[in-house]
């Protein structure tokens, strides 16, 4: 898999509605989230994430030992259980 972490931060209140990378749920203007810059397959992205969907991604990273293979939607919202 080609990606790499470029950085990452908390973001206090969104300007913006944005989806969730991991539950693909919307996230509305003022809400709290965490994003990540990332290269994937040569592409630059921001990815962002409800908080507790960025902890059960963090969980399922580590108890995997190494980077996963998914997307958007394959996680219901803050849980580190697939859906499939």
């Amino acid at each position: 898999m080609d990606f790499r972490l470029l950085s990452n931060c908390h973001i206090r209140a969104l300007r913006k509605e944005k989806f969730c990378i991991w539950c693909a749920e919307k996230m509305e203007i003022g809400s709290s989230a965490k994003s990540e810059t990332v290269i994937f397959h040569d592409e630059f992205r921001v990815q962002y994430f409800h908080e507790e969907c960025f902890d059960a991604m963090k969980q399922v990273v580590k108890e995997s030992n190494g980077p996963i293979e998914w997307g958007p939607g394959d996680y219901r919202r803050g849980c580190a259980e697939s859906r499939a």
